[in-house]
């Protein structure tokens, strides 16, 4: 059980983590987004000045040293290939997906900790029932 806890606690940090990136870069394309998106201006890691709404290339002037965020901009860069289009949406999408998944692995996170009954001890600590021994099982 403890290890379950750890590696749901390992989970909370990454997705945390994750999370405060794309909120950068969901700041920097929100911008752009829309009919009533600004231009940004940007210089290229070559000291090329750029000044543009589209998102591929926006994101592809950042200057990235935060691995993760590299990461995102690299599987944005990948959707373009493929699609031709859908950068900023992307984008924001990732940053709903991983606001909620936060979220939820936050009520986890809650429920493991609270006490359980008279005893004290909380559900983390081996003392739940197998229905709450992971928040992703299912009956069939």
């Amino acid at each position: 059980m403890r290890d379950r806890v750890r590696l749901w606690l390992s989970v909370l940090v990454s997705v945390k983590e994750a999370l405060r990136v794309v909120e950068v870069l969901e700041t920097i394309v929100s911008s752009c987004f829309g009919p009533d998106g600004r231009q940004v201006l940007c210089t290229k890691p070559t000291g090329e000045v750029m000044l543009s709404r589209d998102g591929g290339r926006v994101l592809g002037a950042l200057h990235l040293e935060h691995p993760t965020a590299r990461m995102m901009v690299s599987c944005v860069s990948s959707h373009l290939r493929r699609a031709g289009d859908g950068a900023k949406t992307y984008i924001i999408y990732l940053c709903h997906l991983l606001r909620e998944l936060h979220a939820a692995t936050d009520k986890v996170r809650t429920h493991w900790a609270r006490p359980m009954g008279n005893t004290g001890k909380s559900v983390a600590s081996g003392n739940s029932s197998p229905e709450l021994a992971s928040p992703f099982r299912h009956k069939y």
